[in-house]
């Protein structure tokens, strides 16, 4: 079951919406990440050592789709090219945009916090279960 979704929204999206954030060097190889709000939905895309990824956000209803979404440290080192998933997306406060992202064809639900902060975004990643850590260190993306 998928949690339920609030439809909630925030100001902030249309100061973010098709920024880049610069992720210092960090142990994930993550070096960007970017939102883009638009017709119900937020683009995330991010960017790191494998390349390019994006997931689709329904803002009002989940949205299905697939992704090439890196995840193989929350996910017990599994990495397959592309997966199915199902994601949605909610404002929990004006500057905290909280996704979740289901992977259908397996067990893992991730839980993604992005907190933007002036030009500063926090970004940290969660997942349901896990053989060892369930959250990635928080990381810290100035824009670009």
């Amino acid at each position: 079951m998928l949690p339920p979704l609030v439809v909630a929204s925030s100001p902030v999206a249309a100061e973010v919406s098709g920024k880049t954030w610069q992720i210092p060097e960090n142990a994930d190889g993550i070096k960007s990440a970017s939102l883009v709000f638009a017709d119900k939905r937020c683009t995330f895309t991010l960017e790191d050592n494998r390349g390019t990824h994006r997931i689709e956000v329904g803002l009002d209803a989940p949205l299905e789709g697939t992704t090439t979404m890196t995840g193989n440290k929350l996910h017990h080192e599994y990495q397959p090219d592309v997966m199915r998933v199902v994601a949605s997306g909610t404002w929990r406060d004006l500057r905290t945009f909280v996704m979740t992202w289901t992977f259908v064809e397996s067990a893992f639900r991730d839980t993604v916090t992005c907190i933007f902060e002036g030009p500063l975004m926090r970004f940290a990643r969660s997942v349901n279960v896990n053989s060892s850590a369930l959250d990635m260190p928080t990381l810290m993306g100035k824009l670009a």
